[in-house]
């Protein structure tokens, strides 16, 4: 094992996988994301973020909370059409990821959501048809897990 991998990190790369590739598949075939996986998720995350993280642990906190609390309030304007298990997702995405790379994967979850949105509505001429956001909040988040940190660098030298 490379000498800056620590045991931790490996236990949180496992945990977040784990979360939101399940996830991600319950919600596509089955339009539900299980409670018990994210509450499972969720402090789990947040201890082993305590003791291993790339940004302050308020980072992580904050990004929870902040996201979760903007997919709740979402979830209320649009009426439940955005479920429950989606802002948990969220929250726990956030408490994965730290603010960086939680803005990241939301931008991401946004311009692949509505592309797919977009292309499904042309195919179909349905534009009432409900869609699992879990798969999109996935590929969001994993992109940003991945590839932040070099994404992230380079905004910072170039932007």
């Amino acid at each position: 094992m490379p000498e800056d991998i620590s045991t931790l990190t490996i236990i949180i790369d496992a945990v977040f996988l784990a979360v939101v590739i399940a996830a991600a598949y319950m919600d596509f075939k089955k339009m539900i994301i299980p409670n018990g996986l994210i509450i499972f998720g969720m402090p789990a995350m947040l201890v082993l973020r305590f003791f291993e993280h790339t940004f302050p642990f308020e980072s992580y906190v904050i990004a929870g909370l902040v996201v979760g609390a903007l997919f709740f309030l979402a979830s209320l304007i649009t009426k439940n059409q955005i479920g429950g298990g989606d802002f948990k997702l969220w929250m726990f995405v956030g408490f994965s990821l730290g603010i960086p790379y939680t803005v990241m994967a939301l931008l991401l979850f946004a311009v692949i959501g509505m592309a797919y949105a977009i292309i499904r509505i042309l195919a179909t001429k349905d534009i009432h048809a409900k869609m699992a956001l879990g798969p999109f909040t996935a590929v969001g988040a994993l992109i940003a897990y991945l590839f932040g940190e070099p994404v992230v660098n380079w905004l910072i030298v170039h932007v």
